[in-house]
């Protein structure tokens, strides 16, 4: 219902090695979920980029968007790193929706994460095979998790492009093109040079 989405993301690939996916999807649409959003977005990026630990980071700008808003609003975290040099993916996530490793012939689902009161963030490590693309959404994308598990399954391509665009028809498809929510969505794949 609104034009300014309250999801904000990043994508950054940094000179020692890491590419940095973050999703942020502030409380509901709007100006509001969006400057929540931005905020949560920008200073991780600067606290990345200053040499921070991402937990640290996280805990930080919880604090600094938990006292700003005095528990009023809030926003979901998702980060997902890629070790360029070892394909280790290090998921960092604070409230936000499950996202899938693509593996020729299967999907992979790590259990997702409810909004959690403290700034505690769960933090998974897996490792990934060439060609192996990690998709990352916000809960707008997601319906239900089947659904969004049917959706990848039946992906007949292993090109990012043609799967962020058949993810993004199919979640139009499913709302009938009336979106509930913002939706966002990452694709990346580990290529070997």
């Amino acid at each position: 219902g609104s034009n300014v989405s309250g999801d904000n993301f990043s994508v950054k690939e940094h000179e020692d090695g890491r590419l940095i996916m973050m999703i942020s999807d502030g409380m509901g649409s709007g100006s509001l979920a969006s400057c929540e959003s931005t905020l949560m977005i920008d200073t991780m990026e600067e606290l990345l980029d200053a040499g921070f630990d991402p937990s640290y980071g996280i805990t930080f700008s919880n604090d600094c968007i938990s006292a700003k808003n005095s528990g009023r609003g809030f926003t979901t975290f998702d980060m997902g790193i890629i070790d360029l040099y070892s394909g280790e993916l290090t998921q960092y996530k604070q409230g936000a929706a499950p996202t899938y490793i693509i593996h020729e012939g299967d999907t992979e689902v790590p259990l997702p994460i409810g909004i959690l009161e403290s700034a505690e963030c769960d933090v998974i490590h897996q490792e990934l095979q060439p060609e192996d693309r990690v998709v990352m959404v916000s809960d707008g994308a997601l319906g239900d998790e089947d659904e969004m598990q049917e959706i990848i399954s039946t992906l007949k391509t292993d090109d990012c492009k043609e799967t962020l665009d058949r993810i993004v028809s199919q979640v139009l498809f499913r709302c009938k093109g009336k979106l509930e929510d913002d939706v966002t969505v990452i694709v990346a794949k580990l290529e070997i040079a």
